[in-house]
């Protein structure tokens, strides 16, 4: 057996080191996708790859550190490769979308779904927001220079994809019965996306002078003292510390009562989460769905400029916040998911009757065609609240081209087929 002479023994070492450091930056990268940043741990870090805690410590000091890292040494060229993929849809004339596009739509890649999980967070790591702030309002300005499009328009495009990746877990779910082949939705939905945002006649619309208006957390009333104090103060907790850091203690500090008080109503603090859980999803239906039934094509458009500006606002950061931490929570923790799944369920039910009411002739294409540009505005929504989490430069986006193309495609595919019902 040769024994390494003394040249060879330091290049052993660098190639034992690089190939520790790409076992560690690949595991991190699955352990992200996977739990989150909240969720990683140095121990199973160390238990994944089969290395002592020592190469971890003397690279990493904290979550945040991995994150970063990971950030600026892989995600980063990923998400150039995401925005080319999705610059390449928007200015193509193929029917379809390429695999790779609907890949990530539908079952987003682990680089995909550690991209959005520091996102989501990276608002409460100092160090990691001032790295995402920078690097992410860099890169949108880039898409928006090669875009070909309304500023409004190259942004939407964007909070489309973010979104999609960011909610793919929740609506891959098992439960999610409305649209079970998520890969066949999105084959379904992307040309409509395409048909929205490339609409030279909304291009060209005159600005809607829309304000943004005050978006609060969920205020629901439970006819129980316990209930209106403890939902809202654990809402608090969430938008600010996330889900997996709302404890008892920060809770009961924020309602002003002991927590024991709420043993009352829910035999652990899982159940008051599930009834918080419901709280919020109940709130954001109302939010993204009531408030259009029944609009004018004008009244349609000036409403979605004014949900434009109120997403992006400064002044709502508590509510984009909670939107962000309790969309990781669903991703993470399945009972949440099921949770979520089953009133979004529920919600589109209950718009098949109201539509039904409002309209004589509402068949089943009317509901297939609404579910596919519903799926494009709830992936434009949450994916606009995650962009805005990290970047402060959207509140001066003009979206009337972007509603504009979204009302003149939702009125000319669907309303104007519908006979209004007379009383």
């Amino acid at each position: 057996m040769s024994v390494p002479n003394s040249a060879e023994r330091p290049k052993r070492r660098r190639r034992n080191a690089a190939a520790n450091d790409e076992l560690l930056d690949n595991v991190a990268l699955e352990l992200i996708a996977q739990h989150g940043v909240d969720g990683l741990s140095f121990s199973e870090l160390s238990e994944k790859t089969g290395l002592t805690r020592a190469p971890i410590y003397a690279r990493f000091d904290s979550p945040e550190d991995v994150a970063a890292e990971l950030w600026s040494k892989i995600l980063l060229s990923h998400l150039d490769d995401l925005f080319a993929l999705n610059s390449q849809w928007y200015v193509s004339d193929q029917e379809v979308p390429s695999s790779e596009l609907l890949q990530e739509f539908s079952s987003p890649s682990v680089k995909s779904s550690a991209l959005v999980e520091i996102l989501a967070v990276a608002r409460r790591f100092p160090y990691l927001q001032d790295i995402v702030a920078r690097d992410l309002a860099l890169k949108i300005e880039s898409y928006i220079e090669n875009a070909n499009a309304p500023r409004g328009v190259a942004v939407t495009q964007l909070s489309v994809l973010f979104g999609s990746l960011f909610l793919a877990p929740i609506f891959n779910s098992s439960m999610n019965v409305l649209t079970p082949d998520m890969s066949e939705s999105w084959k379904q939905s992307l040309p409509i996306a395409r048909e929205i945002l490339t609409d030279d006649v909304a291009w060209g619309a005159e600005p809607i002078e829309a304000s943004a208006i005050e978006i609060p957390l969920p205020s629901m009333q439970f006819d129980n003292e316990l209930l209106d104090i403890f939902v809202p103060a654990t809402m608090l907790v969430i938008s600010r510390s996330g889900y997996e850091h709302a404890s008892a203690n920060r809770i009961a500090r924020e309602a002003g009562r002991a927590f024991n008080a709420i043993y009352e109503i829910f035999p652990n603090k899982e159940a008051l989460m599930t009834r918080v859980v419901s709280a919020w999803v109940e709130d954001g239906i109302n939010i993204a769905f009531t408030p259009f039934l029944g609009l004018s094509a004008d009244d349609f458009a000036s409403r979605s400029v004014m949900m434009g500006r109120s997403l992006v606002s400064m002044g709502n950061r508590p509510f984009r916040n909670l939107r962000n931490e309790m969309t990781l929570a669903a991703r993470h923790h399945e009972p949440i998911t099921e949770n979520m799944v089953r009133l979004y369920a529920e919600a589109a039910q209950h718009g098949h009757v109201a539509f039904s009411e409002m309209y004589s002739n509402a068949k089943d294409e009317t509901f297939l065609e609404l579910g596919r540009i519903g799926s494009i505005v709830r992936s434009n929504g949450f994916g606009l609240c995650l962009m805005a989490s990290c970047v402060g430069t959207l509140e001066d986006v003009d979206w009337t081209p972007a509603s504009r193309g979204h009302q003149r495609c939702l009125y000319e595919r669907v309303i104007s087929n519908l006979t209004l019902r007379r009383e």
